[in-house]
């Protein structure tokens, strides 16, 4: 992990970057290492502050009417901003008991295809090309979160304005923006236990579409007053 801080005039800032590699306890001695469902390899975060230098004290407008001052003066811009890859997931088979167990059954993996390369389907997120059945009386070898989720985009931006009256008392008006770009951060399913994921269910209708989604731009209104 890597963090930074940066301050310049008005604008300042803290960014850090992570990359690591979780895999599970009980496979570290082991040739199979898998993925742990919540290993998020690269994350990216972000906050910034700039207080915008026009108003009365500042670089432009520094003489300018108190009215005005009400107006265009003491403004500040924030946000945080998240990018990062997705977490892990298991595909289970769903199109029958091969091994005639109580056990959860998964597919054979597809030599000579990888499940987050190109997906084979048009509009599915990962290649479902890269499972099949297992034979009779086996489990199937498919590896414990073998499959790539959605990441994340997202940035919240907060717009701040404060009046002052007097000394000690000021107006404070927030608007504050939460996933302003409006992105679609994809989900398989809404949050839940994953077993009740069918996009991760070899042989469903739904198997490697996403079918959810984070939430969208969310805009709030706040108003303080200090004294």
């Amino acid at each position: 992990m890597a963090g930074r801080t940066q301050r310049l005039g008005g604008l300042s800032g803290t960014s850090t970057k992570t990359e690591r590699f979780e895999v599970s306890a009980s496979a570290v001695n082991s040739s199979r290492r898998p993925n742990l469902d919540f290993d998020v390899r690269h994350r990216f975060v972000a906050n910034y502050i700039w207080e915008l230098p026009v108003g009365r004290g500042r670089r432009f407008g520094a003489n300018m009417p108190s009215e005005l001052n009400y107006v265009v003066g003491n403004w500040q811009i924030s946000g945080i901003t998240t990018i990062s890859s997705g977490t892990w997931y298991t595909v289970t088979d769903a199109n029958g008991n091969f091994a005639n167990s109580d056990g959860q059954q998964r597919p054979n993996a597809v030599l000579g295809q990888n499940p987050n390369g190109k997906p084979c389907v048009p509009g599915t997120f990962f290649n479902t090309c890269a499972f099949v059945d297992p034979p009779l009386g086996s489990f199937g070898n498919v590896g414990q979160n073998t499959v790539q989720g959605p990441g994340v985009q997202n940035w919240d931006l907060s717009l701040l304005k404060e009046i002052p009256f007097a000394e000690k008392r000021r107006l404070q008006f927030r608007a504050e923006f939460f996933n302003i770009a409006n992105h679609a951060n994809f989900l398989f399913a809404k949050p839940g236990p994953q077993n009740g994921n069918n996009s991760t269910v070899f042989g469903t209708p739904t198997f490697g579409y996403v079918t959810a989604a984070r939430a969208p731009r969310l805009v709030q209104f706040g108003m303080k007053f200090y004294f």
